[in-house]
């Protein structure tokens, strides 16, 4: 499905804890939230921390999410 609207997908960070999209459609608001909501139990259980999506090349056009993820306890 992704690959069909152009999305990026990648672990970024230090210990690659940050889960980054990048495609046109989450310059809307309303298209990030659903589809963090849809993505949610999944990146828990995965232990990101944070989520980023990126809509176009410009530095500024970046919404980041952070994320509880579970616990080593919790797995």
């Amino acid at each position: 499905m992704l690959s069909q609207k152009h999305i990026g997908i990648e672990a970024t960070g230090r210990t690659k804890d940050t889960l980054t999209f990048t495609g046109e459609m989450f310059e809307s608001s309303k298209q990030k939230k659903q589809f963090l909501k849809s993505i949610e139990q999944i990146t828990k259980d995965l232990r990101f921390k944070k989520v980023v999506f990126r809509w176009s090349e410009r530095q500024n056009d970046v919404s980041d999410y952070e994320i509880e993820s579970k616990g080593d306890a919790e797995i």
